[in-house]
């Protein structure tokens, strides 16, 4: 008896010394760059299509899915210039053009997730999931956060191509 106490507080002891080591393995951002979310996006297979510094206010790139969604990482309350610009920020966004007004709000009606916010613009229904990196956040959570935005992006997108509200529909 006396052994398998021994044995399981030993166990125990080096459990609780690997985890903070297994822990520290896991780097907090408490902002990003474009590189890190181009790297985030690419981890999901997404391939990088371009990008746009002439809005110094909201630069982003844009990234298509491997299902063909295309969608980009908007970086805000950004400091720094060129490759060192680091965003406390990422509004990701992408816009569904659909046949008209009318059908862009009935969009607006259907989608309906928890985790992204909607709004329209005449024919386009907009998209977008905010992050807000203060408190920081690991690559492995951006990327589950990218990975759950395209997810849903693509889940609207085969509702509304099912509900015929694209123009070629």
């Amino acid at each position: 008896m006396q052994i398998l106490t021994i044995a399981t507080l030993s166990i125990a002891a080096a459990l609780a010394i690997a985890a903070p080591a297994q822990a520290q393995t896991q780097t907090v951002m408490t902002d990003a760059s474009f590189a890190d979310m181009r790297t985030a996006a690419e981890s999901l297979e997404s391939v990088f299509v371009g990008e746009s510094k002439a809005d110094a206010d909201a630069p982003y790139i844009e990234m298509k899915s491997p299902d063909g969604l295309h969608y980009v990482f908007y970086g805000l309350e950004c400091t720094g210039a060129g490759a060192a610009k680091r965003c406390s920020g990422i509004n990701l966004s992408l816009t569904f053009n659909l046949k008209s007004d009318a059908a862009a709000e009935e969009a607006a009606g259907l989608i309906d997730y928890a985790a992204l916010s909607d709004y329209t613009e005449g024919k386009d229904l907009n998209l977008t999931r905010y992050l807000i990196l203060d408190g920081g956040i690991t690559a492995a959570n951006l990327s589950a956060n990218v990975e759950v935005f395209t997810r849903l992006g693509n889940k609207a997108w085969d509702l509304l191509t099912e509900e015929g509200l694209f123009p070629d529909s």
